[in-house]
């Protein structure tokens, strides 16, 4: 019950975790992406007021296309060239876009007749405030007709020297209508905050599966560590029992010679070695779960290796009433790490002498198979049934509890065959030998 409430507890906070990190991320992209849209539909206005501002100071027009085929840029004068509007005057119910206010000494709008009545009425209640001279303003202004218009303005003065009378000594409002403007930013906003809550819903969506997509291992890890350690401490409580209950009865006869307690004593020293070959091996696999080991690669000479490694087991072989020949036909060198290699090669052969008869053969093949280096253990014993070929490499596991106490067994050798062909990048099977028996396949990639 912990184990689980805290393993919610972790998928809880990866999955909050998540969440705001989507949250964080949508909502900094949105408003770069949202005063990015802003940014550019402001500009290009404030552009067309700078230059409207610049062809009023320099009393100049922009060049425009004339039927004639000349342009029409010119310098305005007072007696012939009257302030013109840059843009045409709105019609009548379209919204305004661009205009000039231009105010006398007293404050009041000089160019009424040039904006026309109906621009004039909205315009009127734009006034004089020199404290804004050259800054971007914006300004709204409606009537009682419920005409409403928005306007980015800049106040201007124009030097007395100016040439055009309009404009000299006098200052000037350029307007330019952002009503669509505006339209198109209220728009995005709407797209903008519809997007954020369809990314809200998904970013809810991806950070539940990828909460419960990543506690995946970690329960997977979590589960395992909790039978690693419940099959460990009953593997260790066995030989302890019996070491325990042997030196407790030898306590029984402190008179009694050792020759007299030669079976205690050696059932003893047979767990002691038990217990120190489990210790051994739950190190090792400890460590390879922490990547504490590493492989110690070298030129390896392999026929050498394996002609050394397998000659005791002839003798043990044959001592046990079986069969055990080797067939080495890889003639060169290769990159290994020949003391692990050396322990694989013992893990099998240890369960092939264990799971052969008297009588039975087992037969070593080492072979080079393209740019694999194969090894080959088979043996004519009872076999594995298919369901045990799926877990016997699991940490452990026996196809047959009821052989440990007679082949001395813990269930680790596969899983630590397996891990040292792991880290050669090699792959370990288990196949039936027919008519009777196991085979071992081993293939290591050699350069």
């Amino acid at each position: 019950m912990k184990a689980t409430n805290a393993i919610k507890r972790q998928q809880r906070k990866l999955f909050i975790g998540e969440i705001i990190s989507f949250a964080i991320i949508f909502t900094v992209l949105g408003f770069i992406i949202y005063a990015l849209f802003q940014n550019a539909i402001y500009s290009n206005v404030d552009r067309s007021i700078e230059i409207q501002k610049e062809q009023i100071l320099t009393n100049t027009i922009p060049d425009l296309p004339d039927p004639t085929g000349t342009s029409n840029q010119s310098s305005f004068n007072s007696s012939n060239n009257p302030p013109q509007n840059r843009t045409q005057n709105p019609g009548a119910g379209s919204p305004f876009q661009t205009e000039t206010l231009i105010f006398a000494k007293d404050g009041t709008i000089s160019n009424q007749d040039t904006i026309g009545q109906r621009n004039y009425q909205l315009l009127q209640k734009i006034k004089l405030d020199k404290s804004k001279k050259n800054k971007l303003v914006d300004l709204t202004v409606s009537t009682g007709n419920n005409l409403t218009s928005s306007f980015r303005t800049e106040l201007i003065y124009v030097p007395t020297s100016n040439e055009n009378a309009e404009y000299a000594g006098k200052y000037v409002i350029i307007l330019a209508n952002v009503d669509s403007e505006i339209m198109a930013i209220h728009s995005f906003q709407i797209v903008f905050l519809i997007t954020l809550a369809i990314f809200a819903v998904l970013a809810v969506i991806v950070s539940y599966y990828l909460s419960r997509r990543s506690m995946q291992p970690i329960i997977k890890a979590w589960n395992r560590q909790q039978e690693f350690s419940a099959d460990a401490a009953h593997e260790l409580r066995t030989p302890l029992t019996v070491i325990q209950n042997n030196l407790e009865y030898l306590l029984t006869k402190p008179n009694a010679k050792i020759i007299d307690e030669t079976e205690s004593i050696s059932n003893g020293l047979d767990e002691t070695r038990r217990l120190k070959k489990l210790t051994e091996s739950l190190l090792m696999l400890s460590r390879s779960d922490s990547n504490v080991l590493q492989l110690n690669v070298e030129e390896t000479d392999v026929k050498t290796l394996f002609n050394n490694l397998i000659t005791p087991y002839v003798e043990i072989a044959s001592s046990q009433d079986k069969s055990l020949r080797i067939e080495n036909n890889f003639n060169r060198s290769a990159q290994l790490d020949g003391g692990l290699i050396k322990q694989l090669s013992v893990i099998l052969l240890d369960n092939a002498l264990k799971y052969t008869p008297a009588g039975g053969t087992i037969v070593v093949t080492v072979a080079q198979v393209g740019t694999d280096l194969n090894l080959t253990v088979t043996d004519t014993g009872i076999g594995i049934t298919d369901k045990d070929k799926e877990n016997i490499f699991e940490r452990f596991y026996r196809a047959d509890n009821s052989r440990t106490q007679k082949t001395g067994g813990n269930g680790l050798g596969l899983s630590i065959a397996k891990w040292i062909t792991e880290q050669h990048q090699g792959t370990i099977t288990v196949t039936d030998n027919h008519p009777t028996g196991a085979k071992f396949i081993v293939k290591i990639p050699v350069k």
